[in-house]
């Protein structure tokens, strides 16, 4: 779903159907960069170089993390449109149930 007021040239998730006239003309008037490519493409080329580089990452604590916390299915929507409005500063993980902690 696409903000009613995205900025231009931003960037968003997108589920949308690219034929909807409305849709269409969200892209196009504010000049969106569609960009989309699916792993399994390149996945066989890679595979062996991923699980080499990265392992040795993942192990030395290369990779650094911060998770930003949204409650609830209010806090679902609120953490959709921070996305979309590039407001979020780190990964948003939505709660729904505190057993989920």
């Amino acid at each position: 779903m696409l903000s009613r007021y995205p900025h231009l040239h931003a960037s968003s998730s997108l589920c949308i159907l690219i034929n909807s006239s409305q849709n269409t003309h969200y892209i196009l008037s504010k000049r969106l960069a569609l960009h989309g490519f699916i792993v399994i493409d390149t996945l066989e080329d890679h595979i062996d170089d991923f699980y080499a580089e990265y392992t040795k990452k993942i192990i030395s604590g290369h990779f650094k993390h911060r998770e930003e916390i949204y409650k609830g299915f209010e806090g679902a929507e609120k953490a959709l449109l921070d996305i979309q409005k590039g407001d979020n500063q780190w990964k948003p993980v939505v709660v729904l149930s505190e057993k989920d902690l």
